[in-house]
């Protein structure tokens, strides 16, 4: 992971969504790319959301599912302010249930 994130040039801002059930991928994998590569000079910010397992992240981007976590929030605001980000890993509460 150190050797990935080791670039002379600059990275993008990377916004890293994950879901804290994922069994498929730890979220701590997200966390841990996202602190290396601020420790490189990127901006970079890792959301987890407690609902969602693997394919979470992807599903609550339908129409209709939505309401499972702010995913589409998140991101829309990524592309609006790329380098507004936090320096520290989100945690985000679990949605109202509907």
């Amino acid at each position: 992971l150190a050797n990935t994130c080791r670039r002379s040039t600059p990275t993008p801002p990377m916004l890293l969504l994950h879901g804290a059930r994922d069994r498929v991928v730890g979220p701590r994998a997200s966390v841990l790319m996202a602190d290396a590569l601020r420790r490189a000079g990127s901006p970079a910010r890792a959301e987890i959301y407690p609902g969602l397992g693997h394919t979470g992240i992807l599903t609550s981007l339908l129409p209709g599912m939505r309401w499972r976590a702010g995913v589409l929030a998140h991101a829309e605001a990524f592309l609006h302010d790329p380098t507004g980000m936090t320096t520290e890993a989100s945690r985000q509460e679990d949605p109202p249930s509907r």
